[in-house]
């Protein structure tokens, strides 16, 4: 028992000194961050973070990827011809990827090059964004599309926000369990097993 919390120590702590440590490259290569802006677990910022800029108030969660640049361009040339070790790595193209402030990205979404999402704007988790999206949206898929706006987001999912901020471990369970137990509305969906407390 003693060992395995050890190991899961050890092994969280590795994990969190190689995100600082790729945040921090990528920042030193040119990565621009607004105030105020959080990373939760690990992003990549590919190989041009200098052409990725996000605002400030921005909440980037795990598993989103950024890529900067379309090598798959080397089809078409090595298709005419040219040979795949002249290509690879040497011929690209390369776009912006701009986040204006105040944006969620939910986790494991892509952002493609020649992005650009306004400000106020939540990404759904999985999505796959290029181009414009306009300030004020909610966008999701693949390819990322327009859902909602964020007031109609607000209206729909407002009223089930639950402040859990005075509460840890089992009583954050506890709280979270009895305000979904108490909801009418479609919300809570089918009861399981694993849902009593211990």
């Amino acid at each position: 028992m003693l060992k395995s919390i050890i190991i899961n120590f050890v092994a969280r702590a590795i994990k969190k000194l190689v995100r600082k440590s790729n945040f921090a490259n990528a920042q030193r290569l040119g990565l621009s961050v607004g105030e105020g802006t959080i990373f939760v677990g690990q992003q990549d910022f590919g190989s041009e973070p200098f052409l990725i800029s996000i605002g400030s108030s921005c909440l980037i969660t795990n598993s989103v990827s950024f890529i900067t640049h379309d090598g798959a361009i080397q089809v078409p040339l090595i298709a005419d011809g040219e040979k795949i070790r002249d290509v690879y790595g040497k011929k690209s193209v390369f776009g912006r990827i701009v986040i204006d402030e105040n944006c969620f990205v939910g986790q494991g979404s892509v952002i493609l090059k020649d992005t650009h999402i306004g400000k106020n704007c939540i990404v759904a988790a999985c999505s796959v964004v290029k181009g414009h999206h306009p300030e004020n949206s909610v966008i999701g898929g693949n390819p990322a599309k327009r859902i909602c706006s964020i007031d109609e987001y607000y209206g729909k999912n407002g009223p089930h926000i639950i402040d859990t901020s005075s509460s840890e471990g089992i009583a954050r369970r506890k709280l979270i369990e009895d305000m979904l137990s108490r909801s009418n509305d479609g919300h809570t969906g089918p009861k399981t097993s694993h849902s009593k407390m211990p």
